[in-house]
């Protein structure tokens, strides 16, 4: 912290809403944290202002030096005091940063095609496709 003044790192693809002017001045619009960073804030009664990594990424290690770009790297090189926005806690990440205890679960699911629907009557057919029957009854007609 620089005097009492918050520096807060953010994505303005992630969970906010972000205008972003010319200067550079990062306002947030709208968005799931918003209510959790303006009560943070309020608590602390800290001013803050509000930063977008340059190349507008969560964060990954360099390969050559071990530093990380994006949030996580803006936190690690102490240029934020702090990074908001959906960001997964990972071993990796937890060996250059610290997280605060995860406020929100996201469970992430796939989707596949409704099957289609079938005659009851008929359901002891569904294990097997039309061909595994059309086989078995040239086999039992064939002997």
């Amino acid at each position: 912290m620089t005097s009492g003044h918050l520096r807060i790192a953010i994505l303005p693809t992630g969970p906010f809403s972000v205008s972003l002017t010319s200067s550079g001045e990062v306002t947030i619009i709208d968005g799931f944290e918003v209510g959790l960073l303006q009560m943070l804030t309020r608590g602390l009664r800290m001013p803050y202002t509000l930063h977008v990594p340059p190349d507008g990424t969560w964060g990954a290690p360099s390969a050559t030096n071990g530093n990380w770009s994006g949030l996580i790297g803006m936190v690690q090189r102490n240029q934020v005091d702090m990074a908001i926005g959906s960001i997964f806690v990972s071993e990796a990440r937890m060996s250059v940063v610290s997280f605060s205890y995860p406020y929100t679960w996201q469970d992430i699911t796939f989707a596949t095609r409704m099957p289609a629907v079938h005659p009851k009557g008929m359901a002891f057919t569904w294990p097997f496709e039309c061909s595994v029957w059309i086989s078995l009854g040239v086999t039992i007609i064939g002997c």
